[in-house]
């Protein structure tokens, strides 16, 4: 029965030069820049400023805690800055597995920016109207080595 034979399967999208996917909440969502990482201890907080600061590079960082409801709400916004910002570094650090190097944070989610291995500034607060404080300040850090050499 010729007829009921199925039909070729339709030629599959190469996805080379394209952006890989992963699953979240059931929906497809593009990968996490490579730009954004997550610090695991204090040690590798420690080591991603100064990484950044030898680079010249500014970096972000968001701290929160697991048990913060409006950290993590933040972060597909905190995600998006990091996507539209690729000559910065983004590191996710949380309070408690950071707790040497978070130790005068004392709201949560506080957003740090360092250049040269130093914080330079500090917002906090996880509301539309904070994260827009946090995004207008980004332009001020992004091309920091040129304003000092």
């Amino acid at each position: 029965m010729a007829g009921n034979q199925p039909s070729e399967p339709p030629p599959r999208a190469s996805l080379a030069g394209a952006t890989q996917a992963r699953r979240v909440h059931g929906r497809f969502a593009p990968e996490p820049p490579s730009n954004l990482v997550t610090a695991i201890d204090d040690w590798d907080l420690r080591d991603r400023v100064d990484l950044a600061g030898r680079a010249k590079r500014a970096l972000v960082v968001n701290f929160g805690a697991a048990w913060c409801h409006v950290c993590r709400g933040t972060l597909p916004r905190f995600e998006r800055m990091a996507h539209s910002n690729p000559k910065m570094d983004f590191v996710v650090a949380d309070v408690e597995e950071c707790s040497d190097t978070a130790k005068n944070i004392r709201f949560t989610p506080t957003f740090a920016i360092f250049r040269g291995g130093k914080m330079v500034d500090r917002r906090f607060g996880g509301g539309d109207a904070d994260l827009q404080a946090v995004e207008d300040r980004l332009w001020l850090h992004q091309d920091w080595p040129k304003f000092i050499e």
